[in-house]
């Protein structure tokens, strides 16, 4: 379980070891802030089941994230969007609060950070396309000591770590994740894990091209052959989303593209 003090020191690490120069650009601690919609949109639905909260220790962490996004969207430059951010941040704490249902909560989760990325003009697309191919080279050598050679999380220096590392085979939660999200996990580490930031080993090219690996593991590649996707949706949706908007098809192909990208 992350501690207050520890997950505080991870908001607080130098803003040019936490940022590519793609995110320079844009306002300090509006990727904080994606990540932790991230986390929340993924986690937050196993968390409360039918108004009941499932585990009180995550429920907890849910509510001091919250606090932690409040506090970053707050801090962000004055503009047109901010009025409407903060009132967005404010609804999401009422429904998590209130133990509103998850998959609620997610999609307003989600939405806010939609609104974020137009408000500040983040550029969530990669300059190069990824090369799942160098990623995997990457994954070797960086994350499978811990998430294990084919991503289950049974690496030997994973055994004994609580929570355990991410089973990155788990299709529901890879769904509810974009290729950014992964991309912003590995540059900026995951709040409550052992799992470290590697954006001052990595450069931004290396952690698209280790997330497009990632998205691979829970990928069929052979239904690449559906939908076609930009990589602009490559890299901005999720599995998830695509679904619920044009079906499962579109949503395997969008798995599947954004592992092997145009």
């Amino acid at each position: 379980m992350l501690t207050r003090k520890r997950f505080l020191s991870w908001l607080l690490l130098p803003v040019l070891a936490l940022c590519s120069l793609m995110a320079l650009a844009e306002p300090e601690g509006a990727a904080q802030a994606l990540h932790l919609l991230s986390y929340l949109g993924a986690d937050y639905p196993a968390t409360v089941a039918a108004g009941q909260v499932v585990d009180s220790g995550e429920y907890q962490e849910q509510l001091e994230f919250h606090g932690v996004l409040a506090g970053l969207v707050a801090a962000l430059p004055a503009n047109a969007g901010k009025d409407g951010l903060l009132q967005g941040v404010a609804r999401l704490g009422d429904s998590i609060r209130e133990r509103r249902d998850g998959a609620a909560v997610a999609d307003q989760a989600r939405q806010l950070a939609a609104d974020l990325v137009a408000s500040y003009r983040i550029s969530l697309t990669p300059r190069i396309t990824p090369d799942p191919a160098r990623g995997a080279a990457l994954f070797a050598q960086h994350c499978s000591v811990c998430h294990g050679e084919g991503g289950l999380g049974d690496g030997p220096a994973g055994i004994g770590l609580e929570p355990p590392p991410a089973n990155m085979r788990n299709a529901a939660r890879m769904d509810s994740l974009s290729l950014y999200d992964l991309y912003n996990s590995i540059g900026l580490g995951v709040e409550g894990t052992d799992m470290p930031a590697f954006a001052a080993q990595l450069d931004e090219r290396a952690r698209w091209d280790l997330a497009s690996h990632v998205a691979g593991f829970s990928a069929d590649p052979a239904a690449a052959r559906g939908a076609s996707f930009s990589l602009e949706q490559l890299a901005g949706q999720t599995p998830q989303q695509v679904a619920a908007e044009q079906g499962p098809a579109a949503a395997a192909a969008l798995r599947a593209q954004r592992a092997a990208p145009p």
